[in-house]
């Protein structure tokens, strides 16, 4: 995952996207926030390593959390717990 590999790695990705950039350095957490992401959606939801998914912040100027559950329930997804 390149947001774990570090500095050097998002510069090579990212380096000419000043807000990336900016938002990977004030935020020393997102490695760990993703692999939580990655992991419940992967396990936890059963996503193929072929599906998309996108992180926003906002919509039309409102804040976004992280509320996967209730968007995959509100867009009809089928939820079972695996537990």
């Amino acid at each position: 995952m390149n947001v774990c590999a570090g500095p050097k790695s998002w510069e090579k990705r990212w380096g000419s996207d000043k807000a990336v950039m900016e938002e990977l350095e004030g935020r020393p957490v997102w490695s760990l926030d993703l692999t939580f992401m990655h992991t419940l959606l992967r396990l936890g939801h059963e996503f193929g390593e072929d599906r998309q998914a996108k992180l926003g912040k906002k919509i039309d100027g409102t804040e976004l959390g992280w509320r996967l559950g209730a968007t995959l329930s509100m867009i009809g997804a089928d939820l079972t717990c695996r537990a």
